[in-house]
């Protein structure tokens, strides 16, 4: 069984391989932001909210039956989700950013992972872990540790 144990390689994995298979058409502005998002949560520990008003023109849902137009991508829906109610939390409580702990909290209620995945608080800290059936399905023993905001 493969061991998993940096928190870079476990967010790519979690955010590629857990939740729904469904997918959403989205503007690539939007998509760009959410690959933003996903790097700052691998880097940074937090995801930053710097302009609202760019946010909100991004998250524009096109209804359109050609989804082959310029600038429309396809992209997984629970991560969709994810991106707008972090985005609405941090406009809500007037923050700037959210850390990787509360956006983890946030994610494994939205893909309904937690028979799969838990948070933990150990010595030590906080810690991202696989259930025996996350460990059964994807053959990886997971703990990772969640790092503070940088």
């Amino acid at each position: 069984m493969k061991e998993m144990t940096e928190i870079g390689v476990a967010l790519d994995y979690i955010f590629d391989q857990i939740g729904s298979p469904e997918t959403r058409y989205i503007t690539a502005v939007a998509h760009t932001r959410i690959i933003g998002m996903k790097t700052s949560l691998k880097e940074n520990y937090r995801f930053e909210l710097l302009d609202i008003e760019e946010l909100l023109q991004s998250l524009i849902y096109p209804d359109s039956s050609d989804h082959r137009a310029a600038g429309i991508v396809e992209y997984p829906q629970h991560l969709i989700r994810f991106y707008v109610l972090a985005a609405m939390m941090m406009i809500d409580g007037k923050e700037q950013s959210l850390s990787l702990l509360r956006c983890m909290k946030m994610f494994l209620i939205l893909a309904h992972a937690s028979h799969l995945l838990s948070l933990k608080r150990e010595k030590g800290g906080w810690f991202l872990t696989g259930s025996a059936a996350f460990e059964l399905q994807h053959q990886i023993r997971l703990r990772v540790r969640i790092p503070e905001p940088k």
